[in-house]
């Protein structure tokens, strides 16, 4: 019983650090913009936000999928959390690229 809780306290520990460490590439756009920085190194601290943001959100889903599966334990299976996980990823790759074409 007490390993039990641990597993869903520990689950949704680590979607909450998982949002927390999020970036954000709008404020540092803003941050560039408002201080007028140009060059190599401004452009490269944006692609790093964003790569960065874009591997928060991979792990995001991946993790929220997990503490699913560690919280609902009794009503959930292997094959189900694989095929939501792929379904979100899957979908919002598929509806990115439908809005960016």
């Amino acid at each position: 019983m007490q390993h039990d809780a641990i597993e869903k306290n520990l689950g949704l520990m680590v979607v909450l650090v998982i949002i927390v460490i999020s970036f954000s590439p709008a404020m540092t756009a803003a941050v560039i913009s408002e201080t007028g920085a140009r060059g190599r190194l401004s452009d490269l601290v944006l692609a790093i936000v964003v790569l960065s943001d874009l591997v928060v959100l991979v792990l995001f889903s991946l993790l929220m999928q997990g503490a699913r599966f560690t919280l609902l334990a009794g009503d959930a299976n292997d094959v189900n959390v694989l095929v939501r996980l792929a379904w979100e990823i899957g979908g919002a790759v598929a509806f990115g690229s439908l809005v960016g074409a």
